[in-house]
């Protein structure tokens, strides 16, 4: 019973672990990704390095449609991008103007949730959404007028007015003072690029799915397209968690190691005990290796039940920190919440990590359970009956 308790703790203690680092790594993906870039973007070739309104394309339903069927993408929404300046009676300030599908974007980035005063667009008027930041520097607000001036398609002047609608709220400081939004027919006219597109943004159902959407994409869009993951997009982030990810392991491996001292001692406990049974068992005529795959054997089958009863054990805690995470208020809430994330440490259900983690456990039980098979072939059995 000291083996099985031990093994299945060791299993509840890794699955719970990899469950959290796992939710917590793609409920901050999830967080990062839904403000803007979205998981995956489909550019035209060269538009990544250098991206300029020359490296646009034409703008294409068909293709839109055959991207949007493949398996793991819930939604696909057209973009028109460029920095320009915008300027109220007094300020000037460089930002990011995104023409958007007005019904399309919902689905990428919820930004009609953003808004903290004014309102979302209606149909396809003339008007502007602008960051809350933005609109302080600028020194405006509602119905005020906001002139936009840049360079337009192959050299072209981009200037137009607007009016204000709607003020959005980005927990992120840098997007809070540099965005703009404007339904994507007015973009693409201000730019004097009718019907063109800097992007395809796209949300996917499962985080997970990432490298396989995009390899299928890869393979549809030929040589004229390049897609680009939020990896490519955000390096900075995915160095972040790869550290991250690094730190994990080397944790995961200092537990592993306290695991298989606690369990060699186990054995160890367990093959001193039946010192004397295995010492009568060699006098009347047994093999060594008999009773060393004896003991094998009930090594491994002690381990393959406390893995079973681990992985048992830790299903209604990791459901319960799915269903409801572990919540930080104080300081630490407050650090979250200023870059944008949200308080919480979710647990992830992935069959996966209850299947890897338990495997890792007993395989450490199956080669320290080599132990006893060894310890049986140098036996003594008269000093071993005797030490009794």
């Amino acid at each position: 019973m000291i083996t099985i308790a031990s093994v299945a703790f060791a299993v509840v203690t890794a699955i719970l672990l990899r469950s959290l680092q796992k939710g917590v790594f793609l409920h901050l993906i999830d967080n990062i990704v839904s403000y803007h870039t979205g998981y995956i973007q489909i550019h035209r070739k060269g538009y990544q390095a250098e991206p300029i309104l020359e490296n646009s394309f034409e703008g294409n339903n068909s293709l839109l449609q055959q991207w949007k069927s493949i398996e793991g993408i819930r939604a696909i929404v057209p973009r028109f991008e460029s920095f320009l300046l915008a300027s109220s009676n007094e300020h000037t300030k460089g930002c990011l103007l995104t023409g958007i599908d007005i019904a399309a974007e919902k689905s990428i980035t919820e930004i009609d949730q953003k808004i903290i005063a004014g309102r979302y667009f209606n149909n396809s008027e003339k008007g502007v959404l602008i960051s809350e930041g933005l609109a302080q520097k600028l020194g405006i607000t509602i119905k005020d007028t906001l002139i936009l001036l840049g360079q337009g398609y192959e050299g072209s002047l981009a200037a137009g007015k607007f009016p204000v609608i709607g003020l959005l709220h980005f927990p992120t400081p840098s997007m809070n003072t540099s965005m703009l939004y404007l339904p994507l027919e007015h973009a693409q006219e201000l730019f004097n690029a009718p019907g063109r597109l800097t992007a395809l943004t796209i949300q996917l159902n499962r985080p997970e799915n990432l490298q396989f959407v995009a390899d299928v994409l890869e393979k549809q869009t030929g040589q004229t397209y390049e897609v680009v993951t939020w990896k490519e997009m955000l390096p900075d982030i995915e160095d972040h968690f790869r550290t991250d990810t690094i730190f994990f392991y080397i944790e995961i491996s200092i537990l592993y190691i306290v695991i298989a001292f606690g369990l060699f001692g186990t054995l160890l406990m367990m093959t001193h005990e039946r010192k004397y049974e295995n010492g009568m068992l060699l006098a009347i005529g047994m093999k060594k290796w008999q009773i060393g795959t004896v003991l094998f054997g009930e090594t491994i089958m002690l381990g393959m039940t406390g893995a079973v009863a681990g992985m048992l054990l830790s299903l209604p805690i990791v459901y319960y920190l799915y269903i409801q995470p572990i919540r930080f208020t104080g300081e630490f809430a407050r650090i979250y919440t200023q870059f944008g994330f949200e308080p919480i440490f979710p647990a992830i259900l992935d069959i996966s990590v209850f299947s890897t983690q338990a495997m890792i456990v007993f395989s450490m039980t199956a080669i320290l359970g080599l132990f006893p098979f060894f310890s049986i072939l140098q036996m003594n059995p008269l000093k071993s009956m005797k030490s009794n």
